[in-house]
């Protein structure tokens, strides 16, 4: 019964939002999985999801599967400079220099989303992963 609850819940938290442009923001795991499902059965077919340049081909592989299972299409975005080449450039990513997930996750969305009239995105990312994350809201704008 719990299940059932979060379900519909989950589900009218994102119909309540359906007249937005809406985007899901698929990362290939499985919490952002269970997200793409209810998307899709809200009704939001819109589903991007970000190359950082270093994903494995199996995952490449396993998006291919997703929209032949839902039977969409999910557009790829990346940055236009390779990871290892940026490396080379900034160095590796560390707690003091946080290059990576800017120019490699954010911008790309952020242009991805200008360039769609995305309003929003749909992520599936669990308050209990970390302490930043357990004060996200349910909807949160660009």
């Amino acid at each position: 019964m719990e299940f059932e609850k979060r379900e519909s819940k989950a589900l009218a938290v994102i119909r309540s939002v359906a007249d937005r442009r809406l985007a899901v923001s698929f990362s290939g795991g499985k919490d952002s999985l269970v997200v793409l499902d209810l998307a899709i059965r809200a009704g939001v077919r819109q589903v991007v999801f970000c190359d950082t340049t270093i994903t494995f081909k199996q995952t490449l592989e396993y998006i291919k599967k997703i929209e032949r299972f839902y039977g969409i299409d999910i557009e790829i975005v990346k940055a236009p400079r390779d990871f290892f080449d940026l490396l080379q450039v900034l160095g590796p990513p560390s707690r003091r220099l946080r290059w990576c997930c800017d120019v490699f996750k954010f911008a790309p969305m952020y242009k991805y989303a200008i360039r769609q009239d995305v309003k929003a995105f749909i992520r599936g990312t669990r308050r209990g992963e970390s302490h930043k994350r357990s004060k996200y809201r349910y909807i949160d704008d660009l």
